[in-house]
């Protein structure tokens, strides 16, 4: 995504966002014709408005017990990780000169690093020391990466920071399994819906807090 975006930048600072809706309309079509409901009937509930929003659907976590703590933490990092998607095109076109090309092969590598430890690194360490264990790591990695990209003078420091940063993937998934057991098979879809809920709310508040 970054790497087509900083492609697509080079006809226009509008392509990008015209490409993107594309995108996204054609995958509500997908999602609106192709895809099946996965819930079984006996684990759906009567739909309520007062759920129907991020408020709400917070708001009715708090019956969990544990839950709370893991979304703290799930708050925290993303208040963190959001800085990236903020301040990284502004940061590094001013302290780099990087153009728009430059900035989206940077996000790709990123992006390429985090899903192979996901798809490498991940499936090895959480059998080995669990999903906290490995939460914590991810976020102690998390960290450190952020730290390495403040104190970068040159360009090439941030992939190598990148290369050993990208670890900072192992805290996601984990977070997000120990929330899924902390609730019924009935309040997963809710969950999902709450957990995305601080991620907009996150999206809302770092444009503001780290600009």
């Amino acid at each position: 995504g970054p790497v087509l975006g900083g492609l697509l930048g080079t006809f226009g600072p509008r392509v990008p966002f015209y490409f993107a809706a594309g995108l996204a309309f054609v995958n509500f079509l997908i999602a609106l014709f192709f895809l099946p409901e996965t819930l079984d009937d006996k684990h759906r509930r009567r739909f309520e408005w007062k759920r129907a929003n991020p408020v709400g659907t917070l708001l009715q976590m708090r019956q969990y017990q544990g839950i709370g703590w893991i979304g703290l933490v799930f708050f925290l990092m993303t208040l963190g990780h959001m800085m990236y998607p903020a301040v990284w095109s502004f940061v590094s076109s001013y302290r780099y000169g990087w153009s728009e090309q430059q900035i989206g092969f940077s996000l790709g590598a990123f992006g390429l690093c985090g899903a192979i430890v996901m798809a490498t690194v991940l499936p090895r360490v959480i059998p080995r020391l669990g999903e906290w264990k490995t939460a914590v790591i991810g976020l102690t990695f998390t960290a450190a990466s952020a730290f390495g990209y403040a104190f970068a003078s040159q360009g090439w420091m941030i992939y190598a920071v990148i290369v050993v940063g990208c670890l900072e993937a192992l805290a996601d998934p984990p977070l997000r399994s120990l929330a899924a057991a902390k609730v019924p098979p009935s309040a997963q879809g809710e969950l999902q819906g709450a957990m995305t809920s601080i991620f907009s709310i996150t999206s809302i508040i770092t444009p503001l807090l780290y600009t």
